[in-house]
């Protein structure tokens, strides 16, 4: 996160994905490695993609926003 967003998160990854992991409907919280999505899903068919709003107006969120 800190390589595109440019600064250092609050919370460190492991209890970010501890966080999500203990959501009742995740079914598996996922570490990401790649920008594009559609890889990730290509690979775990996931139901849902949920992401901030920083995303809005590029390539990548009309994209995610029309599938």
């Amino acid at each position: 996160m800190q390589g595109y967003k440019k600064k250092t998160p609050i919370i460190p990854f492991e209890e970010r994905i501890k966080i999500v992991e203990a959501i009742k409907y995740v079914d598996e919280a996922v570490p990401q490695k790649s920008l594009d999505k559609f890889v990730a899903w290509e690979k775990l068919r996931f139901d849902a993609i949920f992401h901030g709003d920083d995303w809005k107006g590029s390539n990548m969120y009309e994209e995610i926003e029309k599938n």
